[in-house]
């Protein structure tokens, strides 16, 4: 999408997108995590562990614990994704923990 290509290379996005080996997340729920990641003003290939702190914590406070943790998920496919292929040296979710739903 546009705002996505604003704020980081496109083509590096797409290859993610479409990657097979970001098996964590459907395709779909990839595009949606960076998207809305993306909207809340993070550069998705300039990210630091805070603002992904930063961005969790805000969306904890919006959406049920579940919906944090399948976005987790896909940012931390396509973070690993990006270190792999390396268009990032470290991934910026290391050390993070994956929210644990207190509704199952």
């Amino acid at each position: 999408s546009t705002e996505l290509a604003r704020s980081a290379d496109a083509d590096i996005l797409l290859a993610a997108l479409a990657s097979r080996t970001l098996a964590a997340a459907d395709p779909g729920e990839r595009r949606e995590a960076l998207a809305d990641l993306d909207a809340f003003g993070v550069d998705l290939l300039a990210a630091q562990k805070i603002d992904i702190e930063n961005y969790l914590g805000d969306r904890l406070t919006r959406v049920k614990t579940s919906t944090v943790a399948i976005r987790f998920r896909a940012l931390r496919a396509f973070y690993n994704w990006a270190v792999a292929e390396e268009h990032l040296d470290r991934s910026p979710m290391r050390g993070l923990k994956e929210p644990k739903p207190l509704d199952v």
